[in-house]
């Protein structure tokens, strides 16, 4: 099992930013650390509007792992492996259920929605068919080339500021399961400059009470094995996970932490959230609510 099993991927990069190819009201913002960073006004109302760009200057490896690729099945480099190790085939084998029903079972109506890590549109593109307003992010061109019916926008999901707020805002795969607590609370602010004040927030973590082992289980197409876990005294643990589709293979190291219940509620007051509804039995899937939205 891994962050990524039942959704898309992240990639730690640096703050500073640079628009390239078309954007919608780009203004730049004072710079931070040194940086610039720019507030795109996106028109979430249109459809097929170009991919909006917001280029990090400088990519950070990914936590355990080289950033550069992953193995594939012949031992060499795979073309189809997305700068931080996300093999482009794997996230496009994953089936969209039983995430999509999750995400189904809190919209009333039609909705604006900020998909972050949204990888090939696994969920972002049934959600369009389904007459939602849905914004698409994610780091790699090549996972946006498969999104449809959604704008795309190319960026950091970490530094990402819009300037615009969604009345539905998703973190999942597991992002919320970063081992440094500054991190954690930076993805939760950047979810809480994008959503309503009347809108919520679904959070994917690992269940509270799961324990990190070694594993074998399919996903779908997917076959993924877990395995070379390690606890950290921290509290985190580092890992490795072989995804299989038919006869081609990827290793992805990572290192995560399970959040539990208390630790939620934490992060979540800390940003300015409280901790709502669990979607699932396991309580993976939790809405968190603006502080004061009275919903």
């Amino acid at each position: 099992m891994s962050r990524i099993l039942e959704g898309e991927r992240f990639r730690r990069q640096s703050p500073k930013c640079e628009v390239h190819g078309v954007t919608l009201g780009a203004q730049p913002e004072p710079p931070h650390h040194g940086g610039t960073c720019f507030v795109v006004d996106v028109d979430v109302g249109a459809r097929h509007t170009p991919t909006i760009h917001l280029l990090p200057s400088r990519h950070v490896e990914v936590p355990g792992g080289s950033g550069c690729g992953r193995v594939g099945h012949d031992g060499g480099m795979d073309e189809e492996v997305a700068p931080d190790g996300s093999p482009l085939d794997v996230y496009r084998a994953l089936p969209a259920e039983p995430a999509l029903g999750f995400i189904r079972s809190v919209l009333h109506g039609p909705a604006s929605i900020l998909d972050l890590g949204s990888g090939p549109g696994r969920l972002a593109n049934p959600l369009a068919a389904d007459g939602h307003r849905v914004v698409a992010v994610d780091d790699s061109a090549a996972m946006l080339d498969h999104v449809t019916g959604a704008d795309t926008v190319l960026a950091d999901v970490w530094t990402l500021d819009l300037g615009h707020r969604f009345d539905v805002v998703l973190a999942l795969s597991h992002l919320v399961n970063e081992p440094q607590r500054a991190r954690r609370l930076q993805l939760l602010r950047v979810c809480r400059a994008h959503v309503s004040t009347d809108g919520l927030v679904v959070v994917q973590r690992y269940p509270p009470g799961w324990k990190p082992v070694e594993s074998k289980n399919a996903v779908g197409d997917v076959q993924v094995h877990l395995h070379d876990v390690i606890d950290h005294q921290d509290g985190s643990f580092a890992a490795v996970v072989t995804y299989r589709v038919r006869d081609r293979h990827w290793e992805q190291p990572f290192t995560a932490r399970v959040v539990v219940d208390g630790e939620l509620a934490s992060l979540a007051s800390t940003t300015g959230f409280v901790v709502g509804e669990t979607l699932d039995a396991d309580g993976a899937w939790v809405v968190l609510r603006p502080h004061g939205s009275g919903r």
